[in-house]
C-alpha cells in the first residue's frame, strides 16, 4: 500500500511549481479516511450477508444524500436541459454505478485492505487515459508513479500467493512427519 501511495504522490507531482498546502494535505487525509471507512464498512455489510449490489446501493445512496448538501444554494437549471440530463446519466452509470458494483464484487472476494490497495490503481489508469485520450505528456514523475503503483499491486498479489502457499507447505510437512 505504501508503494502505491508513493506512486499516487508521484502522479500528483507536476514539477517545482507544484503547490503543496496544509489544507490540501489535510483534505487528502480526510478523503483517505473516508475511503477506508467505505471499504471497511462495505466489507462489514458483505460479511453479514449483503450482496454486492445491495452494499453498493446502500453506500452510494448514503453518499448521494451526504453529497446533496453541496448542492444547497447552487443553481440546478442545467439539469432541465437534455445535455445536463445526459451528463448526469452518464456520470451516474459509468463512473458511479459500474465502478461501485465492480468494487463491491471485488471486496466480497478479498480483504478491505487488499481491495483498497487495488483501487489505488485508479490514478494510474486515469493518467494513462489522459495521455492516450487528451494527449498529456509522459513525464518522469508520471512514469515513476505508474511503475510504483503497478509494483505495489504486484507485491500485493505475490504476497497473497505466498501467504496461501505457506499453510499448504506446513500441512504437507506435518503429514510427512506423521507418515514417518
Amino acid at each position: 500500500t505504501v508503494v502505491c501511495v508513493a506512486g499516487v504522490g508521484a502522479l500528483s507531482w507536476s514539477g517545482p511549481q507544484t503547490n503543496i498546502t496544509a489544507a490540501g494535505l489535510g483534505n487528502s487525509l480526510i478523503a483517505g479516511v473516508c475511503y477506508a471507512t467505505l471499504a471497511v464498512g462495505s466489507k462489514w455489510l458483505l460479511r453479514r450477508g449483503w450482496t454486492p449490489l445491495g452494499t453498493a446501493a446502500a453506500t452510494m445512496g448514503l453518499g448521494a444524500v451526504m453529497g446533496a448538501v453541496a448542492l444547497v444554494g447552487t443553481s440546478l437549471a442545467w439539469l432541465t436541459e437534455p445535455r445536463g440530463i445526459a451528463i448526469v446519466a452518464w456520470l451516474a452509470v459509468a463512473t458511479i454505478v459500474v465502478a461501485c458494483l465492480l468494487s463491491m464484487t471485488g471486496l466480497s472476494r478479498t480483504s478491505a485492505a487488499a481491495a483498497t490497495t487495488l483501487n489505488l490503481s485508479e490514478p494510474a489508469t486515469a493518467t494513462l487515459l489522459g495521455m492516450i485520450v487528451l494527449g498529456e505528456q509522459l513525464t518522469l514523475a508520471r512514469t515513476l508513479g505508474i511503475i510504483a503503483i503497478v509494483s505495489g499491486v504486484l507485491l500485493l498479489g505475490f504476497g497473497a500467493k505466498i501467504r496461501h502457499r505457506r499453510p499448504l507447505a506446513a500441512a504437507s510437512e506435518i503429514e510427512s512427519a506423521l507418515a514417518q
